[in-house]
């Protein structure tokens, strides 16, 4: 439901607003939102570098050689990556323990909700100090809202591009003459 009113919410920014059409906002705690927010951020910067690699993948693979030249879901078949993968899963499944410890907890009606002292998204991870630059200047809600459009844009392409490989399994979603 669209509601013009956005109460400088991260999250609800023009055109939409407080746009929820399933109403998945309307019926918890602002702690559960938070975790709510906290999961679709994570998902969001998933999916960014996720659509980054089926870009880069199909068209330069410099690792194993380079002599992987197929479509990006049919790589992870490749028998040159059987020791990539189980790397790869075991580094991000140690990242996600380590920043998801301690952040939420449960209350009395068993929904996860975010600790008050935490900020979703906000993992403590900024090497480069640009979230101290963007509070001074006052524009930290509105480089929310940017992450937040970038993420929710991120999901839909990389649900998009997985599906174009699984309707159409030898072309690659972004090599040269796709669909010509």
């Amino acid at each position: 439901m669209y509601q013009a009113d956005i109460d400088g919410e991260v999250g609800a920014f023009q055109p939409l607003g407080k746009w929820d059409p399933a109403g998945l906002a309307t019926e918890v705690s602002d702690g559960t939102l938070a975790y709510y927010r906290e999961a679709e951020l994570k998902h969001g910067r998933v999916c960014m570098l996720a659509s980054l690699g089926f870009l880069v993948g199909e068209r330069f693979h410099p690792l194993f050689g380079g002599d992987i030249d197929v479509p990006g879901l049919q790589a992870i078949n490749k028998v040159e990556l059987q020791v990539f993968w189980p790397a790869v899963l075991a580094l991000t499944g140690g990242i996600e323990l380590l920043t998801g410890m301690g952040r939420f907890q449960k209350d009395e009606t068993g929904d996860r909700v975010l600790n008050d002292d935490v900020t979703p998204g906000d993992i403590g991870f900024d090497p480069l100090g640009l979230k101290k630059g963007f509070e001074e200047k006052g524009e930290y809600k509105e480089i929310q809202d940017k992450e937040l459009a970038h993420a929710r844009l991120a999901m839909i392409a990389t649900l998009g591009a997985v599906l174009q490989e699984v309707v159409f399994p030898n072309i690659k979603t972004f090599g040269q003459g796709s669909f010509s």
